[in-house]
C-alpha cells in the first residue's frame, strides 16, 4: 500500500523492443514527402482550373477605379481567350492613336517574361498593317509576322489579327476602343488574346497569359501619361 508521500512504483516490464534510432526520422521524412506531394497536387489542380475555367459572358471594367479586369472568356466559336479591360480617363482618339502606334508596339507588349522587337511595319491603303519582328523569352523565341486589320465605327474602333507562325499554332487577338459617356472623354479599352503553342498544354499557356493580362493595357495607360493630352 502506498501513501501520498510514497514514490510511484516503476512501470511493469514490456517485451516490446525500443524502436531503432533512425525509425522516427524515416517516419518524419515519409510524412514530409506525402505532405509535399499533396501540396503539389492541390497547386496543380488550381493551375489547371485557372487555365481552363472560362466565362461565357464578357466581364468588362465599368469604372477607372476598378483598374484592369481580366478573365478567361469562351468565345462564340468555342475558343478560349484571355480578356482584359480597363476604363481610361482619356478620349478614344488618344487611346486609339497609342494602340496603332506600331513603331512602339514592342513597348506595349513587352513584359517581365518576354520582350517584343518590331523590325518592320508595312501599311496598306486598305487599312491593313503587317508587322514583323521577334518575341524573345527565357525559354524560347517566337517570330512575329502578323497582319492587323483596322475597323472603325462610331461605336467602336478595332484592331484585330489572326496569324500564327510555328511553334505558335494559334495567335488570335484584338484591341477594342469604345467611347463611354456622352462627352467622349472616357474610353473602355479591351484587349483579347488567344494563343496555342505546339507541345504546350493550353491551360499552362492560359495561366501565363493571365499572369501578364494587365501588362499591355497598363502600358497603354503609361504611354498616355507620357505623351500627355493633345
Amino acid at each position: 500500500m502506498t501513501t501520498p508521500d510514497s514514490p510511484l512504483p516503476p512501470p511493469p516490464p514490456t517485451d516490446e523492443p525500443p524502436p531503432p534510432p533512425g525509425l522516427e526520422i524515416v517516419r518524419i521524412r515519409r510524412f514530409a514527402v506525402v505532405a509535399v506531394l499533396a501540396i503539389c497536387v492541390v497547386v496543380a489542380g488550381v493551375v489547371w482550373v485557372r487555365g481552363t475555367w472560362a466565362d461565357v459572358d464578357e466581364r468588362l471594367a465599368s469604372s477607372p477605379e476598378q483598374g484592369v479586369v481580366a478573365h478567361l472568356h469562351r468565345t462564340a466559336e468555342g475558343g478560349t481567350e484571355v480578356l482584359s479591360s480597363c476604363v481610361l480617363p482619356s478620349p478614344p482618339d488618344r487611346v486609339w492613336a497609342v494602340v496603332i502606334d506600331y513603331e512602339h508596339f514592342g513597348d506595349i507588349f513587352s513584359s517581365d517574361l518576354w520582350d517584343m522587337r518590331i523590325s518592320g511595319v508595312e501599311r496598306t491603303p486598305a487599312g491593313e498593317v503587317r508587322l514583323t519582328g521577334e518575341i524573345t523569352s527565357r525559354l524560347r523565341n517566337f517570330p512575329v509576322d502578323a497582319r492587323i486589320l483596322h475597323r472603325e465605327t462610331p461605336e467602336e474602333r478595332r484592331a484585330s489579327w489572326d496569324e500564327a507562325s510555328p511553334p505558335i499554332t494559334t495567335n488570335r487577338g484584338r484591341w477594342s476602343i469604345r467611347p463611354i459617356g456622352t462627352k467622349g472623354e472616357t474610353t473602355l479599352i479591351v484587349y483579347a488574346l488567344e494563343v496555342k503553342v505546339d507541345g504546350t498544354p493550353d491551360f499552362l499557356v492560359n495561366n501565363v497569359l493571365l499572369s501578364q493580362a494587365g501588362t499591355a493595357v497598363e502600358a497603354v495607360r503609361r504611354r498616355l501619361a507620357e505623351t500627355g493630352p493633345h
